[in-house]
């Protein structure tokens, strides 16, 4: 047993010995019903906010009026949360009001899918009163009670679903398809923040091909940020989205597969990063300018990671892995005479003397024109070299 699972037990025997009942709910029973590793563990407890803090020296009040305490024990943090009850949903996100109630079950059936709808005790025995159990069984992902009053609650589990079918490989039950086609218009209603982050896994996954072709075909991409420009390739959904291994390189294959050139536009609309939005940009046009891995100049522009990170994406894209043009790549790399701009045995400042001109936009162009030089093995990297052209090139304006 690992000690992240242990502390969450202790912390069970101290809310139980108090007096209280408490549980492992939520994701982690799941995963240990998958028989993959857990994240964290969050707790539910009849117990009331006061005092799960009363019981414990290290709390964190950060959902009170929810019913949510965090609580450090040994270095770890726990989620726990009262038995509770909810009101409508007046913004797509938050119930208007939190009731707290006395029983493990009803506090379970506010939740989103059956498969998150189950709990432990601490001796290891399953609760679990929705059929979560039998639904990963047969890998189906089902609302609990109705999907369209869960969606209507929180549209973003619309998202959700189609995340854990990427995640997980599973079908989204009928029932539940018909829902998130008839409720599809709420997406706009959520934040783009909270779209992105479940979008993102859903990328990650290995059956990320499937759920973007679901999103297709049922039109739900038209109720998303940007929708109206993705124009999926013809073999888009048959690739391996999941060798993708970055944030940057998941945005660059989708931007790629979906035909988008314009990346600043739509990372800006998905509230990506302004480094995230710059990376992939430049990735972007990589794969869209069909040119090859061999140049200097390409090569230096991607940069060591952005080369690499570029290899990648063309075997994805092309569905092809190959060790030795990895190896021939990284022999191209070091073969380049500068790596990057500070490689140079130069600076703007030496440039600026030596021209006897005062810095401005020039300088930018006339330190890239000496990176292309050595880059093209026309100009030695070499203090004097470098200053008798720069002297030279003074005389020609």
């Amino acid at each position: 047993m690992n000690l992240q699972k242990q502390g969450a037990i202790e912390v069970m025997m101290a809310l139980e010995e108090a007096g209280y009942e408490a549980y492992m709910v939520g994701g982690c029973v799941r995963d240990e019903v998958l028989q993959k590793e857990v994240a964290d563990y969050d707790l539910a407890t009849s117990a009331l906010p006061d005092a799960v803090r009363a019981l414990f020296l290290q709390t964190i009040p950060v959902g009170l009026a929810h019913g949510t305490v965090i609580v450090r024990h040994r270095k770890q943090s726990y989620e726990v949360t009262t038995f509770r009850q909810e009101g409508p949903y007046l913004d797509q996100r938050r119930p208007s009001s939190v009731t707290f109630i006395a029983t493990l079950e009803e506090d379970l059936s506010r939740r989103d899918f059956t498969m998150n709808a189950m709990a432990k005790d601490r001796h290891g025995k399953l609760y679990d009163f929705f059929g979560g159990k039998q639904d990963i069984a047969d890998k189906i992902i089902t609302t609990v009670g109705s999907p369209e009053a869960r969606f209507e609650e929180d549209p973003l589990r619309m998202m959700r679903a189609l995340r854990f079918s990427a995640v997980l490989g599973f079908t989204i039950c009928e029932e539940t398809q018909h829902a998130l086609c008839a409720k599809k218009a709420l997406l706009k209603r959520v934040s783009t923040e909270r779209l992105a982050q479940e979008f993102i896994k859903l990328l990650g996954g290995q059956s990320a091909g499937e759920a973007l072709r679901w999103l297709f075909t049922k039109d739900l991409v038209h109720d998303l940020p940007m929708g109206h420009m993705l124009q999926p390739r013809d073999d888009a959904f048959a690739i391996q989205w999941h060798e993708a291994e970055t944030l940057q390189e998941q945005w660059a294959l989708f931007l790629y597969e979906m035909g988008v050139t314009d990346a600043t536009s739509f990372l800006k609309a998905w509230k990506q990063p302004n480094q995230v939005v710059k990376t992939v940009s430049k990735w972007l046009a990589f794969l869209h300018s069909g040119e090859a891995l061999q140049t200097s100049s390409v090569l230096y522009q991607l940069g060591t990671g952005g080369a690499h990170a570029c290899w990648r994406l063309q075997n994805i894209v092309r569905g092809r892995r190959s060790k030795e043009r990895i190896t021939e790549l990284q022999e191209a790399i070091g073969a380049l005479p500068i790596q990057s701009r500070q490689d140079l045995c130069l600076n703007g400042t030496d440039v600026a003397a030596w021209v006897e001109k005062e810095p401005g936009p020039w300088l930018h162009s006339l330190l890239t024109q000496i990176e292309e030089e050595v880059l093209a093995g026309r100009l030695v990297n070499e203090r004097d070299r470098v200053k008798t052209w720069v002297k030279q090139w003074k005389e020609n304006q």
